[in-house]
């Protein structure tokens, strides 16, 4: 078929400058031929801001007409139809800007938007005139242009960068030409004549290359994010509509929450029928965390809702039911506790349709007097007691605490949901600082204010961190704010919150609701390239606010607590990432960027191989952190290749060997032998390598030594001798302290009093023949072994265990020599030892 026949399925869909569907917007499509316009489609944009579909041939003149309000419609663009490979066309129209983008349905190339013209300042021009004159403000100007530095100072001849207007169309669109004229011949697409370039060239010329670059990388994301945001539209924007019953049917059996009525036939319990949280996700287990009869219990009050939170990120809810008060208790990393306030729930009806949400106050209402509301700020000194109790925006003590600074007073946006605000209590409580700007979560009746998803008090907006520490406005991506900007803060800051839940809840199609953020540059900070924080999406409109949403709180509902005594070190970290702070006390000398860097492949190792108690974590990291010297060196000093049959101690645990190298290959898939060996201590392996060290290679898994606490024998099994033996033993007591391992549940029978006492007789060493010489011979005053404390007794018990399997088994095992030692000569010199000992 001729392109000049080829018909292709085609429709707008109409957004607005935010790129906010438009539904029901009124619409006209035509086509012009003969210098006249002919009636195509007509009617109104359906749910989703698309119009109907219509088939016309390649290169037929369309415009698009929309009523905005009760004027006369107006003409947004007109354009040929491309040619393309595909046969479905959408285009997608911005309305209040003119911004037409024609864009293929799963293709790879599109034009990019005009979402800006360019302007040149002529004399007498001022910032405030120029928005006036473009519909726009000077602070969205000043945006638009970060190389102005004073809203007072323009020059003329420079060129700024302003909105593009409706009928303004010499740069996006023909529409001109298409109609006070006859068309002309439309062109063909044939990249190699300047003259046949593809239509959407045409509709670029002029505009600077620098800006159609940015706009095209900014479109690039936008597509790639499409079914993203369609969701976050689709779950924000109709949030103010009623929802089906299916929805309703389906959130009730997910999350079993009820409506705030009790059948007729039942005999209602106390507070029955709470629906305590707006529709987040949950990870929820129900159940008592006490195990047998614990003698100590905390109990509530029936009126009360307690959220015990911890620093990993757990969260306790006991008493879900209770409808009267919210109280938040915080537990450090050291086991400290901490009782952030409590404050009045409020019943409202779902912001949106279906049953009762209850929400807590942050503290910034001054009307509420149910609140505590009055004028005194948040933040004053002059609050009693009891109005601190039912404000939660300020604690402190110690390191543990944080300071908010409402930032919401226009939209009085200071209602969040009971988990939505245990989890950011937490998260400020771990973060520590005390120049926290709250932007706001829901207003006292559910709703939004001025941003759509805010519904319900489930989602929070703050503000990026700043170098000062001052609660004030940070610009991402404003030249004039970018010595201001605390990128290891803010980095700190969204990790904290996604380790709290925030940014993980999963779609239908798999991808995450991640926070909301914005692509950014900031030179003085070394970001050169576009970048965006982890754990965040693009958004516009973010880039001066952080968007707090897709929250999944690891939370569990218990009848009761064990109580904490203080005097006991917190708790433990079984199953549980480990933190920085956690690593830099078990290695205190080694650069904290070092540590940074190695954490995620540490944890990641840990969780692969079953490392996941404390006892096999402090172990593990205790025997690496003595081989690499605290993760500074990846393989063997002073010994070369030649030493050991082309196969020196690489990794943080200085596997050696060609058999190790081979066996270990075989296991992840990568070939490290010959000159590749060295990638044994490139990352990942050197790390992977050691967790498959640990519990695949050698005969024993040491995560069962682990369990038994026997470092005697780990460190046998690990070093094959005991070089370094009280070094091991003091990284694993930091291991102790960091890892709260004195209330570790998982310690079985082992004394918490008695985890850094060491016994020879008890350990695994006592059935292996080389290494009871070995104990004997490295604590033996007489001999020049280094890394241990010298003692008589200690070498007698291992030259006496030594003599007894050697009576037994006659030789060394596989070896014919143990350092240095033949089996004869050893027996021999272990019965003298003995003798004298």
């Amino acid at each position: 078929m001729p392109n000049s026949q080829k018909k292709i399925t085609a429709g707008f869909i109409l957004l607005d400058a935010n790129s906010k569907l438009l539904k029901n917007i009124e619409y006209k499509v035509t086509t012009i031929a003969n210098e006249k316009e002919h009636h195509l489609v007509k009617g109104k944009t359906n749910s989703k801001g698309a119009t109907y579909e219509f088939v016309k041939p390649v290169n037929t003149n369309i415009c698009l007409y929309v009523k905005i309000g009760k004027k006369d419609f107006q003409k947004i663009v007109c354009l040929p139809l491309p040619l393309t490979e595909k046969n479905k066309l959408k285009m997608r129209a911005r309305v209040s800007a003119i911004l037409i983008d024609s864009k293929l349905e799963k293709h790879g190339e599109s034009p990019g938007s005009i979402k800006r013209k360019d302007y040149q300042v002529v004399k007498g021009d001022t910032l405030k005139g120029i928005a006036k004159k473009y519909n726009t403000n000077v602070a969205q100007l000043k945006r638009l242009n970060p190389k102005i530095q004073s809203i007072h100072k323009i020059y003329e001849g420079d060129w700024l960068k302003v909105p593009a207007q409706i009928g303004d169309v010499s740069k996006e669109t023909t529409e001109e030409s298409l109609s006070k004229s006859k068309p002309t011949k439309p062109a063909t697409l044939d990249p190699k004549s300047d003259s046949d370039k593809p239509w959407y060239d045409n509709v670029l010329d002029g505009v600077k290359s620098t800006v159609d670059k940015a706009d095209a990388m900014i479109d690039r994301v936008e597509e790639s994010l499409k079914q993203g945001q369609q969701k976050i539209i689709d779950e924000t924007i109709d949030a103010v509509e009623s929802i089906s019953d299916a929805s309703e049917k389906l959130y009730d059996k997910v999350f079993d929450d009820k409506e705030d009525t009790i059948p007729s036939n039942t005999n209602p319990p106390h507070n029955k029928g709470k629906v305590d949280e707006p529709k987040l996700d949950v990870k929820k287990e129900t159940g008592n965390n006490q195990k047998g009869n614990p003698t100590e219990q905390v109990t509530y009050d029936s009126d009360t809702t307690v959220y015990h939170i911890y620093f990993d990120g757990r969260i306790e809810r006991a008493n879900k039911q209770a409808v009267g008060y919210a109280a938040f208790i915080y537990y450090d990393e050291n086991g400290g506790k901490h009782y952030l306030g409590k404050t009045e729930y409020l019943k409202i009806k779902s912001y949106g349709g279906g049953g009762n949400v209850y929400l807590v106050n942050i503290g910034g209402d001054e009307k509420s007097s149910k609140f505590g509301g009055s004028k005194i700020n948040d933040n004053s000194e002059e609050l009693s007691v009891a109005e601190k109790e039912k404000r939660l925006s300020k604690y402190r003590k110690g390191n543990v605490g944080y300071n908010i600074f409402m930032n919401s007073k226009d939209y009085q946006r200071y209602y969040l949901s009971g988990v939505a605000m245990a989890t950011f209590l937490g998260a400020l409580c771990k973060l520590g600082y005390d120049d926290i700007s709250f932007n706001g979560a829901s207003k006292i009746d559910g709703s939004p204010g001025p941003s759509s998803s805010h519904t319900n008090g489930k989602c929070i907006d703050v503000r990026y961190l700043r170098k000062d520490k001052k609660a004030l406005e940070m610009i991402l991506d404003n030249r004039s704010y970018d010595s201001q900007y605390d990128h290891e803060r803010n980095v700190r800051l969204v990790n904290i919150f996604h380790e709290f839940g925030w940014g993980k809840r999963k779609r239908a199609d798999g991808s995450i609701v991640k926070m909301l953020s914005v692509y950014f540059t900031n030179p003085k900070a070394d970001i050169n390239k576009s970048y965006i924080l982890p754990h965040c999406g693009p958004y516009r409109g973010h880039d001066n606010h952080l968007h707090l949403q897709g929250l999944v709180a690891n939370i569990k509902d218990i009848d009761v607590i064990s109580r904490v005594p203080e005097s006991k070190t917190g708790i433990c970290s079984c199953n549980t990432d480990l933190t920085l702070d956690q690593l830099r006390k078990i290695c205190t000398v080694r650069a904290k960027s070092t540590l940074e860097n190695i954490l995620p492949h540490l944890n990641k190792t840990l969780k692969q191989y079953n490392i996941n108690t404390c006892l096999r974590k402090a172990h593990f990291i205790a025997q690496l952190a003595h081989e690499s010297a605290e993760f500074l060196y990846n393989e063997e000093q002073g010994a070369t290749d030649a030493h050991y049959g082309g196969y020196k101690g690489r990794g943080y645990i200085q596997i050696s060997l060609k058999g190790a190298y081979e066996s270990y290959g075989k296991y992840v898939k990568v070939n490290f032998l010959g000159s590749n060996n060295v990638k044994m201590a490139q990352l990942p392996y050197s790390i992977d390598s050691a967790g498959w060290f640990w519990t695949k290679f050698k005969w024993k898994d040491l995560n069962e030594l682990a369990d038994k606490n026997d470092i005697i024998g780990i460190s046998a099994i690990v070093n094959g001798g005991f070089n370094g033996f009280n070094d091991r033993v003091k990284y694993f007591e930091r291991g102790v302290e960091s890892l709260n391992l004195k209330s570790c549940a998982n310690l079985n029978s082992i004394s918490p009093n008695q985890l850094t006492t060491f016994n020879f007789p008890d350990s695994i060493v006592t059935e292996m023949i080389g290494e009871s010489f070995g104990w004997g011979l490295w604590h033996d005053p007489t001999k020049n072994k280094n890394g241990v404390t010298k003692n008589s007794v200690v070498s007698k018990e291992g030259y006496t265990k030594f003599i007894k399997l050697a009576n037994k088994k006659g030789s060394f095992g596989k070896s014919n020599k143990r350092y240095g030692w033949t089996y004869d000569n050893a027996v021999n010199y272990a019965k003298q030892r003995v003798s004298k000992l």
